[in-house]
């Protein structure tokens, strides 16, 4: 009897694991835990207040005066020559290495106005010239008349460098012409 009950139990669970149904409808979504959650997301919330506008960008460019009095002025071996040394801490190494820098210095024409001349220049109707070199941290303006001795006027230098960066932003900018470069920079002076 024992074998028959067996028997028959066999042939109940063979015959009920070969009964298929359809499949039934998919049960509600579970919780998502803390970690990966990968809920919905969710209406997007109103737009915040406006911000404070920033400082006015220039193009990584930076503009020092510089203010040389006549007693300023340093004759050099050669007598043809004389040059003022002036201390500029914004020309860096990076400057010297791969950027630019651009002198210009004022000139005071009748009337009271001033007109900023870019270096080098050269009057040849007074056979003088002006210009300049730089390396990190110095900025020496040179004054040159070819027979006689140098004008060693009391003036104002305006030191305009740019980064690397500064100069591609704008490359067809006339560097040479002040009016234009503060106006499309917007340089405060």
């Amino acid at each position: 009897m024992k074998q028959l009950m067996m028997l028959l139990l066999a042939g109940a669970l063979v015959s009920f694991a070969a009964c298929k149904g359809d499949d039934g409808a998919p049960g509600p979504a579970g919780v998502a835990g803390p970690k990966g959650d990968t809920g919905t997301t969710g209406a997007t919330g109103p737009t915040g207040p406006e911000g404070p506008a920033g400082p006015t960008g220039n193009a990584n460019v930076t503009v020092v005066n510089k203010t040389i009095a006549a007693t300023d002025w340093v004759a050099a071996s050669n007598p043809l020559v004389k040059y003022v040394d002036l201390t500029v801490p914004e020309i860096t190494q990076s400057i010297v290495d791969n950027g630019f820098v651009m002198a210009y210095q004022a000139f005071p024409f009748s009337g009271g106005s001033t007109v900023w001349s870019a270096l080098p220049a050269y009057f040849a109707d007074q056979d003088q010239g002006f210009h300049f070199w730089t390396r990190a941290g110095q900025f020496r303006l040179h004054s040159t008349k070819n027979s006689g001795t140098p004008a060693t006027p009391a003036t104002t230098i305006r030191i305009v460098i740019a980064s690397a960066d500064g100069m591609m932003r704008y490359p067809d900018l006339d560097w040479t012409n002040y009016e234009e470069v503060k106006a499309v920079l917007d340089l405060v002076e």
